[in-house]
């Protein structure tokens, strides 16, 4: 009796394989000794290993198997990380803030001389000046090497911080390290870091002015005073912390080359994210009639950006200072402008806002700047 099976070919029922087994085993011991079956060849029968005829077996046919398929080898499969799925190889990538917002776009320069004692304007009425100007960062000076306190006068940061970060500015705070103590220029450092207002607000960036020869005894001691200072802070701060440097006009290798020998440069640029030159072409002019004399500013930055990078060894972002203030004509303005837009230059300002503040033609000055 058979069944169907599912592939359409027939299956045997149990009862009926003793029956059709006997069958073929008598016709096969029927047969003359080495005779083959009708319908198809045999190998011999099959043998002892002596060679005799095993009583009873019955010749099978040979089977030839089929060689074997190759390997095929996969590529590995990798999925795509599924959002909320526990185990995902890993979370999505979040872009890192890079830091460098705070020394971006428009500056506005104030230093110690310009606030916080008897008869200086309030830090907030710099802040409003400043914010109608379009000044994106306030830049204030915090203390100085020959200070008697680490910050000369936290009360008056504390509010312009609060001020500034109220009309939506940023607050980068530089110090004046002298290279003789160390330990001093470290602390003062790190204590504008550290900073906290009165409101809850901190400093958005650090920048060190590094150019003061006072507390060094000789030019050897200040290059080197410079080396340890910009290694030392590097390793104070934490990893990705965004570290300015304000640095000499280069062209100060021209005007002054024994004052400025040997300025390590490379290791500027190996501890220092933001580059600030003191780009102030306007010093090699006659104070009394620079306002009438006009200078190449375009080469003159050109040179100082691309010798700057040179000196380095690299390229680091840059925010050029232009200045000084008093002494800038308008469309020497507009060429510093100009030449910071076609470098890739990050930001910039005159040095400093109360001396451009000063000026009958400060609005025309100011309208040159809002390029930047």
């Amino acid at each position: 009796m058979a069944a169907r099976t599912r592939g359409g070919g027939r299956r045997f029922l149990s009862g009926s394989v003793t029956v059709v087994a006997s069958a073929v085993l008598l016709a096969m011991t029927a047969l003359p000794s080495g005779a083959a079956p009708t319908g198809g060849s045999t190998p011999g029968p099959a043998s002892s290993p002596g060679g005799a005829l095993l009583p009873g077996t019955i010749p099978l046919p040979t089977i030839s198997l089929p060689p074997p398929l190759p390997t095929i080898k996969l590529p590995p499969l990798t999925l795509p990380p599924i959002p909320g799925l526990i185990g995902s190889a890993s979370p999505p990538a979040t872009a890192a803030p890079s830091g460098l917002s705070a020394y971006q776009g428009l500056a506005g320069w104030i230093d110690l001389y310009d606030y916080g004692a008897a008869g200086e304007p309030a830090p907030a009425t710099y802040v409003s000046e400043m914010a109608a100007r379009g000044v994106k960062t306030v830049y204030v000076q915090t203390a100085r090497w020959s200070s008697t306190s680490d910050m000369d006068f936290p009360a008056a940061i504390g509010q312009l911080i609060d001020a500034a970060h109220a009309q939506g500015l940023k607050v980068v705070g530089w110090y004046l390290p002298g290279f003789g103590n160390q330990a001093t220029d470290l602390r003062r450092s790190l204590a504008v870091l550290a900073y906290t207002s009165p409101g809850g607000g901190h400093f958005d960036g650090f920048a060190a002015d590094i150019e003061d020869h006072g507390d060094t005894a000789t030019i050897g001691q200040f290059n080197s005073g410079i080396i340890a200072y910009a290694q030392t802070l590097r390793a104070a701060v934490p990893a990705g912390t965004v570290l300015g440097a304000i640095v000499p006009d280069v062209k100060n290798n021209e005007r002054a080359p024994a004052h400025w020998a040997g300025f390590p440069w490379p290791q500027i640029g190996q501890n220092f994210d933001v580059i600030l030159p003191m780009s102030y072409w306007s010093v090699t002019k006659r104070p009394s009639s620079c306002l009438s004399a006009q200078l190449d500013v375009t080469s003159y930055m050109d040179q100082v950006i691309d010798t700057t990078d040179s000196l380095m060894g690299q390229t680091k972002p840059m925010a050029p200072m232009g200045g000084i203030a008093n002494c800038d004509t308008a469309k020497e303005v507009g060429e510093y402008v100009g030449v910071l837009r076609a470098k890739g230059a990050i930001g910039g300002g005159l040095y400093d806002f109360p001396t451009l503040q000063a000026r009958s033609d400060a609005n025309t000055v100011w309208s040159e700047l809002n390029g930047v």
